[in-house]
């Protein structure tokens, strides 16, 4: 584990790094996930820092050895055991180099191995693929032998589905195939996230992006043997080079893009069908289909020889930025599914520390219960989304008595009331809070602070690492990410927010 501060390499295990005393708590993922959280347009940059370093001995195994029951972290480790993505490009330039080397044997000495070359040259840029994707999987719950046989069995079972649902058509213009592989590689996404229990659109991704993967080796094998078999080996060579660089844009990345939202439409299930009412799932596999549809229609098998081959590889090369573009732009959703579960278990886990320390206080700090009476006020939105307490069955902690009496929070300024009976959270991001200030509220943050009462009464305040900070009335600021006793008041980035418990 490498410091963010002062570069200094260690073992994991430390909180703090023993050359300048930096705090580790994501082990080196600190930039990351603040900027992730943030949704910093910069935070896709830290992903690829790790391919330019050097890794200490074991770092590969350690990776290798993730996805069993025994290294699976827990939901408030996934960020300080993950580490960026960089074994895929070791295979990548590992792969490259194979190909040239193979290349130049087979047609100056030995032609016999091309086969080899063919084959070994249809893997490489699909499985550097899926390779990017397995380590983006911060959860890191699937293993890499089943990473393969999703690979291998994914992909001959796609082709299955495919081979029986064209068998309907009599024939088809190449364009119309996407109505036929599309369906065929997402019923086997789908079928595979049933079995695996899936409830990660990380999770999703991958188990999409290996059926995909595995469809397109058995296909660009196909097609790279019949080219050189029908027309010889200057063909050959074309097709195998323009299918082995452009799968960087094609089969594996379009079923981790639908696999990805079927995933998030569970909403946290491991099962289910709650994808099928998720408005991105259908966006998505509409895209893949189009994205394949125009694919084909720019190149069909026998365009290639034509002299306006140049017009579609530019095609294709555009399908490609479009299709990584939207990976990227499926991976913030997946990303931001995984830093809700993060923050959910450590608030639960902030909770039930607080508790504990609640069952020692003094019977001074005990408040009055009172009456809710909820109201809905024009300036500050209610939120039935509790980021804290309801998706992925994560709840602060509450004991089994009942509580009497349901605190509220008020505001006489934003003629706010609501009832404090879980844990609430305070911002401007409504995806997140249940008490949403306007989007172009000055100083307060998407995610400022929490608010939790215990059942015995007492009061906890807790900010979120906002920018402008969460005050008591005499004026103290909060320390960040600290679950703080308060007496009824506090307020947030200026007096002008001021909320009362009661």
């Amino acid at each position: 584990m490498r410091c963010e501060k002062c570069g200094f390499d260690f073992d994991q295990g430390l909180d703090r790094c023993p050359k300048c005393g930096a705090s580790v708590e994501f082990a080196g993922n600190t930039h990351f996930y603040l900027k992730a959280k943030e949704e910093h347009a910069g935070f896709f940059d830290t992903v690829f820092s790790g391919v330019f370093r050097k890794h200490p001995s074991g770092t590969a195994a350690k990776i290798f050895a993730a996805g069993t029951p025994e290294t699976t972290p827990a939901p408030d480790k996934m960020f300080s055991a993950w580490q960026k993505p960089w074994l895929y490009s070791r295979f990548l330039i590992a792969g490259l180099v194979f190909l040239l080397v193979g290349w130049f044997l087979a047609f100056s000495l030995n032609p016999g191995i091309l086969g080899v070359v063919g084959s070994f040259g249809a893997l490489v840029m699909p499985f550097t693929i899926l390779m990017f994707i397995w380590e983006m999987n911060i959860p890191r719950n699937i293993s890499f032998i089943k990473l393969v046989v999703y690979f291998f069995v994914g992909g001959m079972i796609s082709m299955i589905f495919t081979l029986i649902f064209g068998a309907a058509f009599e024939e088809l213009d190449p364009p119309f195939a996407a109505f036929i592989e599309e369906p065929a590689k997402l019923l086997t996404t789908l079928i595979i996230m049933h079995k695996a229990k899936t409830k990660y659109g990380f999770g999703g991704m991958l188990i999409g992006a290996a059926v995909g993967a595995g469809f397109t080796v058995f296909e660009n094998i196909a097609y790279i043997f019949n080219f050189f078999l029908a027309y010889g080996l200057e063909m050959g060579k074309y097709v195998f080079i323009s299918r082995s660089l452009t799968a960087i844009g094609t089969h594996t990345v379009w079923a981790a893009i639908a696999g990805a939202a079927a995933a998030l439409g569970r909403k946290g299930k491991s099962k289910g069908f709650g994808y099928l009412a998720y408005p991105l799932f259908w966006i998505c596999f509409v895209a893949d289909i189009a994205m394949h549809f125009v694919w084909n229609g720019g190149l069909s098998l026998l365009v290639v020889l034509d002299d306006n081959s140049g017009v579609n590889d530019l095609l294709q090369d555009l399908l490609c930025v479009v299709a990584v573009v939207l990976l990227f732009f499926i991976t913030n959703k997946c990303l931001k599914q995984v830093i809700y579960v993060y923050d959910s278990t450590r608030m639960e886990m902030m909770n039930r520390k607080a508790y504990a320390q609640a069952q020692v206080q003094p019977d001074s700090q005990q408040n009055q219960y009172a009456d809710a009476q909820p109201s809905a006020q024009q300036n500050v939105q209610v939120s039935n989304n509790n980021a804290f307490y309801a998706a992925n069955q994560v709840a602060a902690y509450v004991p089994q008595q009942a509580v009497p009496k349901v605190f509220t929070v008020k505001s006489d300024y934003l003629k706010l009331e609501v009832p404090v009976d879980r844990v609430l959270c305070i911002g401007r991001d409504p995806n997140y809070c249940d008490i949403v200030f306007p989007a172009d509220t000055a100083g307060v943050s998407r995610k400022h602070c929490a608010l939790s009462v215990s059942p015995e009464g007492y009061i906890y305040v807790m900010d979120l690492g906002s920018s402008m900070g969460t005050f008591l009335p005499d004026g103290r600021k909060l320390n960040p990410n600290e679950w703080t006793a308060i007496d009824d008041t506090f307020f947030v980035a200026s007096e002008a927010y001021t909320f009362t418990v009661q």
